[in-house]
Protein backbone atom coordinates (compact mmCIF):
# COMPACT_ATOMS: atom_id res chain seq x y z
CA UNK A 1 0.00 0.00 0.00
CA UNK A 2 1.80 3.55 -0.95
CA UNK A 3 0.49 6.16 1.79
CA UNK A 4 1.34 10.33 0.93
CA UNK A 5 2.03 11.60 4.12
CA UNK A 6 0.66 15.52 4.61
CA UNK A 7 2.77 17.05 7.78
CA UNK A 8 1.10 20.71 8.70
CA UNK A 9 0.22 23.11 11.44
CA UNK A 10 -2.84 23.48 9.85
CA UNK A 11 -3.40 26.72 11.66
CA UNK A 12 -6.07 26.67 10.50
CA UNK A 13 -7.07 23.85 7.76
CA UNK A 14 -8.05 26.03 4.58
CA UNK A 15 -9.56 25.19 1.50
CA UNK A 16 -6.17 25.42 -0.45
CA UNK A 17 -5.34 22.04 1.93
CA UNK A 18 -8.35 20.36 1.02
CA UNK A 19 -8.14 21.35 -2.70
CA UNK A 20 -4.18 19.91 -2.61
CA UNK A 21 -5.91 16.21 -0.91
CA UNK A 22 -8.61 16.17 -3.85
CA UNK A 23 -6.31 16.49 -7.05
CA UNK A 24 -3.74 13.75 -5.24
CA UNK A 25 -7.30 11.43 -4.44
CA UNK A 26 -8.46 12.14 -8.18
CA UNK A 27 -4.94 10.99 -9.76
CA UNK A 28 -4.85 8.38 -7.50
CA UNK A 29 -1.25 8.85 -6.75
CA UNK A 30 -1.86 7.56 -3.36
CA UNK A 31 -4.30 4.68 -1.88
CA UNK A 32 -4.10 6.55 1.13
CA UNK A 33 -3.31 10.12 2.38
CA UNK A 34 -2.25 10.65 6.00
CA UNK A 35 -3.03 14.24 7.59
CA UNK A 36 -0.15 14.41 9.68
CA UNK A 37 -1.00 17.43 12.78
CA UNK A 38 2.00 18.92 13.72
CA UNK A 39 1.89 20.44 17.50
CA UNK A 40 4.37 22.79 16.97
CA UNK A 41 6.99 22.46 13.79
CA UNK A 42 10.12 23.82 14.50
CA UNK A 43 10.53 26.31 11.48
CA UNK A 44 7.23 27.87 12.51
CA UNK A 45 7.48 30.59 15.05
CA UNK A 46 4.53 32.12 15.53
CA UNK A 47 1.72 31.41 18.39
CA UNK A 48 -0.80 28.30 17.78
CA UNK A 49 -3.86 27.81 18.49
CA UNK A 50 -4.15 24.47 20.94
CA UNK A 51 -3.87 20.87 18.80
CA UNK A 52 -6.66 19.49 19.99
CA UNK A 53 -9.04 22.99 18.23
CA UNK A 54 -6.58 22.22 14.71
CA UNK A 55 -6.92 18.51 15.14
CA UNK A 56 -11.58 18.75 15.44
CA UNK A 57 -11.09 21.12 12.38
CA UNK A 58 -9.15 18.26 9.97
CA UNK A 59 -12.08 15.98 10.92
CA UNK A 60 -14.35 18.26 10.46
CA UNK A 61 -13.16 19.17 7.20
CA UNK A 62 -12.19 15.63 5.96
CA UNK A 63 -14.91 13.42 7.57
CA UNK A 64 -16.66 12.56 4.39
CA UNK A 65 -13.41 11.70 2.57
CA UNK A 66 -12.52 8.21 1.57
CA UNK A 67 -9.28 7.07 1.59
CA UNK A 68 -8.21 10.09 4.15
CA UNK A 69 -6.89 9.52 7.47
CA UNK A 70 -6.47 12.42 10.03
CA UNK A 71 -3.37 11.47 12.28
CA UNK A 72 -2.52 12.32 15.46
CA UNK A 73 0.93 10.50 16.15
CA UNK A 74 2.94 13.94 16.59
CA UNK A 75 1.19 13.91 19.60
CA UNK A 76 3.60 11.40 21.40
CA UNK A 77 6.36 13.12 20.58
CA UNK A 78 8.08 16.01 22.92
CA UNK A 79 7.44 19.41 20.21
CA UNK A 80 9.37 20.22 18.26
CA UNK A 81 7.92 17.90 16.53
CA UNK A 82 10.60 16.86 13.41
CA UNK A 83 9.40 15.01 10.31
CA UNK A 84 12.35 12.36 10.61
CA UNK A 85 11.38 11.18 13.91
CA UNK A 86 7.53 10.76 12.77
CA UNK A 87 8.64 8.89 9.19
CA UNK A 88 10.81 6.57 11.50
CA UNK A 89 8.01 5.53 13.96
CA UNK A 90 5.84 4.99 11.15
CA UNK A 91 7.84 3.32 9.15
CA UNK A 92 8.93 0.76 12.22
CA UNK A 93 4.93 0.90 13.28
CA UNK A 94 3.76 0.03 9.45
CA UNK A 95 6.75 -1.84 7.80
CA UNK A 96 4.57 -2.91 4.85
CA UNK A 97 3.40 0.27 3.62
CA UNK A 98 5.06 2.43 1.44
CA UNK A 99 5.56 6.04 2.84
CA UNK A 100 5.62 9.19 0.75
CA UNK A 101 5.63 12.95 1.49
CA UNK A 102 3.31 15.68 0.29
CA UNK A 103 4.87 19.23 0.41
CA UNK A 104 4.43 22.63 -0.83
CA UNK A 105 7.27 24.22 -3.03
CA UNK A 106 8.12 27.03 -0.31
CA UNK A 107 8.88 23.68 2.27
CA UNK A 108 10.78 22.06 -0.16
CA UNK A 109 13.48 24.74 -0.70
CA UNK A 110 13.97 24.62 2.36
CA UNK A 111 14.35 20.88 3.03
CA UNK A 112 18.41 20.67 3.63
CA UNK A 113 17.47 23.04 6.73
CA UNK A 114 15.43 19.71 8.34
CA UNK A 115 16.90 17.35 11.02
CA UNK A 116 18.36 14.61 9.32
CA UNK A 117 17.41 16.41 5.73
CA UNK A 118 19.66 13.84 3.86
CA UNK A 119 18.29 10.84 5.44
CA UNK A 120 14.57 11.83 4.71
CA UNK A 121 15.33 12.39 0.91
CA UNK A 122 16.86 9.22 0.53
CA UNK A 123 14.43 6.96 2.18
CA UNK A 124 11.54 8.73 0.78
CA UNK A 125 9.65 9.68 -1.97
CA UNK A 126 8.50 13.56 -2.14
CA UNK A 127 5.72 15.02 -3.82
CA UNK A 128 5.86 18.70 -4.58
CA UNK A 129 3.01 20.98 -5.56
CA UNK A 130 3.39 24.58 -6.37
CA UNK A 131 3.32 27.37 -3.72
CA UNK A 132 3.92 30.77 -5.37
CA UNK A 133 7.06 32.99 -4.92
CA UNK A 134 8.64 29.38 -4.60
CA UNK A 135 9.93 28.01 -7.39
CA UNK A 136 12.54 24.74 -8.03
CA UNK A 137 15.22 25.55 -10.00
CA UNK A 138 16.87 21.57 -10.14
CA UNK A 139 14.35 19.32 -10.91
CA UNK A 140 16.55 16.55 -11.44
CA UNK A 141 15.82 13.41 -8.93
CA UNK A 142 14.18 10.43 -8.82
CA UNK A 143 12.78 10.56 -5.71
CA UNK A 144 11.28 13.83 -6.16
CA UNK A 145 8.06 14.45 -8.13
CA UNK A 146 6.67 17.33 -8.84
CA UNK A 147 2.52 17.49 -9.04
CA UNK A 148 1.74 19.89 -12.19
CA UNK A 149 -1.03 21.43 -9.98
CA UNK A 150 -2.06 25.11 -10.13
CA UNK A 151 -0.62 27.54 -7.74
CA UNK A 152 -3.13 28.24 -4.55
CA UNK A 153 -3.16 31.35 -3.58
CA UNK A 154 -4.39 30.62 0.20
CA UNK A 155 -2.43 30.87 3.15
CA UNK A 156 -3.45 30.03 6.60
CA UNK A 157 -1.15 33.42 7.74
CA UNK A 158 -3.19 35.73 5.34
CA UNK A 159 -6.74 33.99 7.00
CA UNK A 160 -5.38 34.37 10.44
CA UNK A 161 -4.66 37.88 10.07
CA UNK A 162 -8.23 38.34 8.30
CA UNK A 163 -9.87 36.68 11.16
CA UNK A 164 -7.65 38.95 13.62
CA UNK A 165 -9.17 42.31 11.24
CA UNK A 166 -12.46 40.89 10.92
CA UNK A 167 -12.28 40.68 7.23
CA UNK A 168 -15.29 38.69 6.32
CA UNK A 169 -13.51 38.28 2.79
CA UNK A 170 -11.71 35.28 4.61
CA UNK A 171 -14.80 32.95 4.69
CA UNK A 172 -14.23 31.92 0.96
CA UNK A 173 -11.14 30.04 2.00
CA UNK A 174 -12.26 28.22 4.62
CA UNK A 175 -14.86 25.18 4.71
CA UNK A 176 -18.13 26.44 6.18
CA UNK A 177 -17.62 24.29 9.04
CA UNK A 178 -14.43 25.39 10.11
CA UNK A 179 -15.65 29.01 9.97
CA UNK A 180 -18.47 28.26 11.95
CA UNK A 181 -16.08 25.79 14.13
CA UNK A 182 -13.50 29.16 14.62
CA UNK A 183 -16.30 32.02 14.98
CA UNK A 184 -18.39 29.66 17.87
CA UNK A 185 -14.64 28.86 19.67
CA UNK A 186 -13.67 32.42 19.15
CA UNK A 187 -10.42 30.99 18.05
CA UNK A 188 -7.82 33.91 15.95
Amino acid sequence: MKVGLFFGTFNPVHNGHVEIVSQLLNKKIFNQIWIILSPRSPHKKFNLINKEARLEMLNITFKNYDNVVISDVEFKFNPPNYTIDTLSYLSNKFSKIFFAIIMGSDNYIKINSWRNSQEIQEKYSIYVYPREGAQIKNKNSRKINYLDFPIIKISSTSIREGIANKKDIITRYLPPNVYDFIKKNNLY
